[in-house]
């Protein structure tokens, strides 16, 4: 299954050749994007299990493993020294609508 995740242009807009006009997205493909603590990222591994936490429902709990740890570091807003992650849910039934944020919890 697909889901439109981006419209860039409106109805009756005038548009060039090689435009992109909307973008989809596979429902397989969607993870969740994290920062890990640089003193914290030899704690975890590809396939660690997590558990996800929607902010928006604090009560609710999605099981989740990583699959993709990043090779650098970098300083975010905070400047906290971090590492980003990738983090997929286990079930596509409990895929959270896009933008969503969420804390993550290594197991």
């Amino acid at each position: 299954a697909s889901i439109i995740t981006g419209i860039y242009v409106a109805e009756g807009q005038p548009f060039a050749e090689g435009t992109p006009l909307i973008e989809v997205s596979k429902k397989d493909d969607y993870y969740i994007l994290s920062e890990v603590l640089e003193n914290f990222i030899n704690d975890i591994k590809t396939d660690s299990a997590v558990t996800i936490i929607p902010n928006s429902d604090k009560f609710k709990s999605i099981t989740g493993k990583i699959t993709k740890i990043y090779p650098m570091a970098y300083q975010n807003e905070n400047g906290d020294q971090v590492v980003k992650v990738e983090v997929t849910m286990n079930h596509e039934e409990d895929a959270l609508p896009l933008g969503y944020t969420v804390k993550i919890k290594v197991e």
